[in-house]
């Protein structure tokens, strides 16, 4: 039940084994044993994969595609002559069968800059597994270090379904000191595919979270892990708290505020009530797990800057200083209730700039 070692046998008698020399009589014969052992459920673990030796063929014989099939292309190769044609199929499945050329074949898909690929070579590596991809997986990569390069889309899409085989790929690169690298992988493999293979390189994911280097945090790397971590903590069941929710309406309103509001609201009381919300942030984060607290406060921090530019300090709380001595409000801890935009800061008046 080896249809290689099937093939070397009908090579030394070939005649007895197919009962004529003829390649198209050899083609069906290995079609009838390959749709016997289908029949019986039987799966022959081949190496190389015998639907490869189509691609072998083309390139040998510099065919345009493989879909007519070996058996036409070395037979029209050999002109029609059938003895011909059967005698360049054994010396071909001896070189196929030995993987030397087709070493050769995968140091051709490996680009050799940013432009070069193309659609033979787009089309070319989907044919091949991980453990036939393997040799040049780590070189492939090297290519996803911007995927606004010409090869990286084509790679990636060949590269994402085989996440669960190369992780301990992607560990050395996630750990190492490419910013711009780190954020396409992560974005390549984890963003975009949503995938839960995260969690197997978990602790690597908590460290570019809460402890990201200062050029990853430059390079956003920081928030791409923030989002896969987030998408998982946030999503689950046990995290799914009421307060939670609660967070992520806040954040998302205090985003559209940072956004668009910050430098044209125009009214006090409008500005009041963005300001509360942003309060009630700070009061919430309190009631959730530490964890999930962290990756808020991160999100927040960005949205925070994009407020302070945007705005200034008063002397004055927005609230009043009845208020402000009631509910004991302070700059430190409620630096938003004393700042304002100019519009609101025209439009009001009672403010003095800090």
């Amino acid at each position: 039940n080896d249809l290689y070692k099937y093939i070397e046998m009908m090579k030394i008698r070939t005649s007895m084994y197919i009962g004529e020399y003829k390649l198209s009589t050899l083609y069906h014969h290995i079609n009838g044993y390959l749709a016997a052992c289908s029949f019986k459920g039987i799966e022959e673990n081949l190496s190389p994969r015998w639907n490869l030796f189509h691609e072998f063929v083309k390139r040998k014989t510099n065919f345009y595609e493989s879909t007519s099939g070996w058996c036409n292309m070395i037979l029209s190769q050999c002109n029609g002559d059938e003895e011909k044609a059967i005698d360049v199929f054994f010396e071909y499945f001896d070189e196929f069968r030995k993987g030397d050329e087709f070493a050769t074949f995968l140091r051709t898909l490996v680009p050799k800059h940013k432009l070069d690929w193309d659609f033979d070579k787009a089309t070319d590596i989907l044919w091949y597994n991980y453990m036939e991809l393997k040799p040049i997986i780590p070189e492939l990569l090297t290519w996803l270090r911007d995927i606004n390069w010409p090869v990286a889309r084509p790679i990636a899409k060949v590269l994402q379904p085989m996440l669960p085989e190369i992780l301990e790929e992607l560990k050395p690169i996630l750990l190492g000191n490419d910013s711009t690298w780190k954020y396409w992988i992560l974005q390549v493999f984890f963003v975009e595919t949503k995938s839960p293979y995260w969690r197997n390189i978990e602790e690597i994911i908590e460290q570019l979270t809460f402890a990201p280097s200062e050029a990853d945090s430059k390079d956003e790397v920081v928030v791409l892990a923030m989002e896969i971590y987030h998408s998982y903590y946030i999503e689950n069941e046990k995290f799914e708290s009421p307060n939670i929710i609660k967070i992520r309406k806040y954040i998302d309103t205090w985003q559209r505020f940072a956004d668009t509001y910050a430098d044209t609201e125009a009214y006090i009381y409008e500005w009041q009530n963005d300001m509360d919300g942003r309060r009630l942030i700070d009061e919430l984060l309190f009631t959730i797990d530490e964890a999930i607290q962290q990756i808020f406060l991160r999100e927040l921090k960005t949205l925070d800057a994009m407020v302070k530019q945007k705005t200034f300090e008063v002397n004055e709380c927005i609230w009043g200083e009845k208020v402000e001595n009631e509910r004991q409000y302070n700059r430190l801890a409620h630096w938003f209730y004393y700042r304002l935009n100019q519009n609101v800061f025209d439009t009001e008046g009672g403010f003095t700039k800090k």
